[in-house]
């Protein structure tokens, strides 16, 4: 099954306004939320929506949204909108067009997590807490060889 970006908006949280991440759905009026997104409103907790009355909205886990969710292709954060670009490298598709200004597609948003803890392009920071350097995590074995040298020899 093909799912448009139209038919996909009811997979929004309305209070984020992103794809819901940790899917739920009230039992008022069965809206799709992020869980965390719920979570996060201010006493007294109701529905976004429909206001419905009570103490708390209640919501259920939402799993075959969140699967269906989590098979959609996303772009590597890192290199796309301003994320650096020239591709990370991450992604599973196998795109014919070789331009390094087209970043990799095809990460499934259920595995974006994952992506992202290896991710060579993600934003990093010197371990040393006297250093205020900050760049890509390709970057630092070379920013450690130039700015931290005699660290590093003392330590082999």
């Amino acid at each position: 099954i093909i799912m448009t970006e139209e038919a996909l908006e009811i997979f929004r949280c309305p209070v984020c306004l992103e794809y819901a991440d940790d899917a739920v759905s009230t039992t008022c009026c069965h809206q799709v939320f992020c869980a965390a997104c719920l979570d996060s409103l201010p006493f007294p907790r109701r529905c976004p929506i429909c206001r419905s009355q009570g103490e708390r909205v209640a919501y259920t886990r939402s799993v075959a949204i969140q699967r269906m969710l989590d098979q959609l292709e996303v772009d590597c954060p890192n290199c796309c909108n301003g994320g650096g670009g020239g591709g990370c490298g991450g992604g599973s598709s196998t795109s014919s067009s070789s331009s390094s200004s087209s970043p990799p597609k095809g990460i499934k948003r259920g595995e974006l997590k994952k992506h992202l803890a290896s991710c060579p392009k993600e934003a990093s920071t010197c371990p040393s807490i006297s250093c205020a350097w900050k760049g890509p995590r390709e970057d630092m074995p070379r920013h450690l060889k130039a700015a931290h040298a005699s660290i590093l020899a003392a330590r082999a």
